[in-house]
């Protein structure tokens, strides 16, 4: 009997922390508040490493037209980066994790103790379209907005 609750308890555990399927091709993606910088040739991968899923996430930047690559690791770690910079130390922690057919985030910046971002973000597919969330307080003050990627 313990053996089939052990059973019956994992995969509860791994439908919960399954991932939804995000990969896929945009041409573009825009802000519907016109506040963030939207992209183009979005490309998603999502690939399962270790048990976790990954997505790559690569796209030219509409204002500087550089093309840049950044991964989301959905496993409910924080991770966090320090970099000295010009502006003092730049501490960074990122977070992600799979909630139904969401992709659950929360993004931070601080520069020398003082908080510069924090985001909580949701990714979700609506049939061909990407949707991706964003709310949170930028330099203090209220932020929200969401960018669509078709």
């Amino acid at each position: 009997m313990r053996v089939l609750a052990a059973l019956v308890a994992l995969f509860s555990f791994s439908a919960f922390a399954a991932c939804p399927k995000l990969a896929g091709t945009y041409a573009s993606c825009r802000s519907t508040t016109g506040t963030a910088t939207g992209s183009t040739d979005v490309v998603i991968t999502q690939a399962i490493q270790n048990g976790v899923t990954v997505y790559t996430v690569t796209s030219t930047d509409d204002e500087s037209q550089e093309r840049g690559s950044e991964e989301i690791i959905a496993d409910g770690k924080t991770r966090t980066e320090s970099v000295n910079s010009e502006l003092g130390l730049a501490v960074a922690s990122i977070k992600y994790s799979c909630s139904g057919k969401k992709v659950l985030g929360n993004q931070s910046l601080t520069i020398d103790g003082a908080s510069f971002f924090e985001l909580d973000v949701e990714i979700e597919k609506k049939g061909s379209i990407l949707e991706m969330a964003q709310k949170g307080s930028i330099f203090g003050q209220a932020f929200e907005d969401t960018l669509i990627c078709e």
